[in-house]
């Protein structure tokens, strides 16, 4: 049988033809495939990017372990964010407010701040000793216990005992040495450091820190003293 041709047509162009269609179409979705394969694990390496992200703290925001401000009519300070207020006192002998941390474990702590109204017989067992710089404060060292370093007369002494640390006196709580209370005074001052404010004018204070902890943290009471303001 003889073949019959259409002018123009030469079957050698028409395969040529078919495997540059077949071909082209082979790289088209080669490279789709490589694309979406490719647009995959980029997507997927940012969502573990964001997902990590989610844990760090932003700058601005608050950490919980942050102290946080209390503020009262004629001073402001930094506590821990556990502690809460314990209770206020207001008679013709004394006036102050405590404060008592409340962390399981760690609620054997209190902080009390005497103002104005301050007993001038106050026992301690430590002193913080504190310079006044303008409406704020400035801490030296924390004493040892000062059953350490007292004068005892009398080795049958049951009562307190005048005492000095770095220049400051205070009165040592002898018979009561295993209280652990810090008491936070300045020079020339017994129990009634004299403070002006801006605002609020001169105000006498008195601090004592209690930690019957098995593990005194004294950083808490160098937070409030570093942070106190006479409003």
């Amino acid at each position: 049988m003889t073949r019959k041709y259409r002018v123009g047509r030469n079957p050698k162009n028409r395969g040529r033809k078919v495997f540059a269609v077949v071909a082209c179409s082979m790289v088209i979705v080669g490279g789709l495939g490589g694309f979406l394969v490719w647009d995959t694990q980029r997507n997927s390496k940012q969502e573990e990017v964001m997902g990590v992200s989610r844990t760090v703290t932003q700058a601005g925001e608050k950490d919980a372990t942050d102290p946080v401000n209390v503020t009262e009519p004629l001073f402001s300070f930094s506590l821990p964010p556990d502690w809460k207020l314990k209770e206020r006192t207001k008679s013709p002998n004394e006036q102050s407010i405590t404060w008592q941390a409340t962390k399981k474990g760690e609620d054997n702590r209190w902080f009390k701040i005497y103002f104005d109204t301050i007993p001038a017989d106050l026992p301690v067992n430590r002193l913080l000793p504190v310079d006044i710089v303008d409406n704020t404060l400035s801490y030296r060292q924390v004493s040892d216990n000062c059953a350490n370093f007292t004068t005892v007369p009398n080795p049958q002494n049951k009562t307190p005992l005048p005492s000095k640390w770095q220049g400051v006196d205070f009165i040592c709580d002898v018979p009561n040495f295993v209280q652990n209370k810090v008491g936070v005074n300045t020079p020339g001052a017994l129990n009634a450091a004299t403070i002006a404010g801006p605002t609020k004018g001169k105000h006498k204070y008195f601090f004592v820190y209690t930690d019957h902890n098995i593990q005194p943290d004294y950083t808490i009471l160098y937070t409030i003293v570093r942070s106190f303001r006479a409003l």
